[in-house]
């Protein structure tokens, strides 16, 4: 998606990431040689170039904003990875497993 599609709660917290800017869009800039991998529960996987993430737990996603193939909002659950030139992202893992301490919850598959 471009960022015109972008829903209201991402346009706010792509504004927030540029807050030194005085601009609320992207440019070449903003992008470095970052590779990111979104790898899925079922092992299907998205690898973008050129590409950054803004995680937002509070909307159980992570954007995924690339220089050149858009911009991807991904739902975030206790399965999906987030790879940042091969080191992963802590996202939600952590709280899968706060969960599982605390509640004794269990899910029938592995975690990544």
């Amino acid at each position: 998606m471009r960022k015109d599609d972008l829903p209201e709660r991402w346009k706010k917290k792509l504004k927030a990431y540029l807050k030194h800017e005085k601009r609320d869009y992207l440019e070449c800039g903003d992008f470095d040689t970052s590779k990111v991998i979104v790898r899925y529960e079922d092992d299907s996987r998205c690898e973008y170039n050129y590409a950054f993430v803004i995680p937002a737990p509070e909307f159980n996603e992570v954007c995924v904003f690339t220089e050149h193939c858009g911009y991807h909002i991904v739902w975030m659950d206790i399965y999906t990875a987030i790879y940042i030139n091969g080191k992963r992202l802590p996202t939600f893992k952590l709280k899968a497993e706060y969960q599982l301490k605390t509640f004794g919850t269990k899910r029938s598959r592995n975690y990544m």
